[in-house]
């Protein structure tokens, strides 16, 4: 008996009830949190229970902004468990947006990150304008206490993407007496209360809760031909013949802390 399974050029994936990892009081931890080390290029600290900056370590930050296009306020707040004590000293903060927001914390590294992201001499890791992300200051003294930076315009820049990716660094080389590097809680530590966590004021668009993406490549390949085809506009995976399909869909921009739903 011949069988005959046809799908349609039409095929979409459809992801239902994207929802970011949200706190209690509705702010957004991060996907991932971590810090790079100059001085340590080839190891990864995704695991350690603190972000350190400063003497040649970078932060970086991963956070879902899906539906935050229009937020009034957003800022991302650290809880400081390391500073230096020294009177007068100020840790000058500074935030700009990776380009590149598919990495993870198990793996980034100092030598893992493209060149791109690096301006010479000093090692950044981009080169959007800062104002874009925040500049603040830490004063001495200020361990075990909460820093926020305003973030407002690089998240609503970021919401249609669905993903932001900060590095936070300092300029601070500990020139004037003071070297402590500052320490920031982890989403790794073991005080759940002090993780790093994204805020925002506003509500978040609902709308953006529901996404469908339309393939960006469909065809099926067909046993005894050596040509991938399509057949009167369908893909047609069983007949007489044996054949297979194939479907690509470009996912560029989904958030990915929670998909509760993807339909094909």
């Amino acid at each position: 008996m011949n069988k005959r399974l046809i799908i349609g050029m039409a095929s979409a994936l459809s992801f239902i009830a994207l929802a970011p990892a949200a706190r209690a009081d509705g702010s957004r931890s991060p996907i991932f949190d971590t810090f790079v080390n100059f001085n340590d290029r080839g190891k990864a600290f995704g695991d350690n229970s603190g972000i350190v900056v400063g003497n040649g370590r970078e932060a970086c930050f991963l956070f879902d902004v899906t539906g935050l296009a229009n937020v009034e306020e957003a800022r991302i707040r650290l809880y400081i468990t390391q500073c230096g004590t020294t009177a007068g000293v100020v840790w000058p903060i500074y935030a700009r947006i990776m380009r590149n927001d598919r990495w993870n914390e198990t793996s980034l590294t100092w030598n893992s990150l493209p060149e791109e992201f690096r301006v010479s001499p000093s090692p950044v890791l981009a080169t959007n304008d800062i104002s874009l992300a925040g500049y603040a200051e830490i004063p001495a003294g200020s361990q075990d206490s909460w820093f926020a930076m305003d973030i407002t315009e690089a998240v609503r820049n970021a919401a249609a993407r669905g993903r932001i990716a900060l590095h936070l660094y300092t300029t601070w080389d500990g020139t004037s007496g003071d070297n402590t590097p500052l320490s920031f809680a982890s989403s790794n530590n073991g005080d759940a209360t002090i993780h790093p966590f994204l805020e925002f004021a506003g509500t978040a668009d609902s709308s953006a809760s529901s996404l469908t993406l339309l393939p960006a490549a469909d065809t099926f390949v067909r046993s005894g031909s050596s040509a991938a085809t399509t057949q009167n506009g369908d893909l047609v995976l069983v007949d007489n013949a044996q054949r297979e399909g194939f479907l690509k869909f470009d996912l560029t921009g989904i958030g990915v802390s929670s998909v509760d739903s993807a339909v094909l």
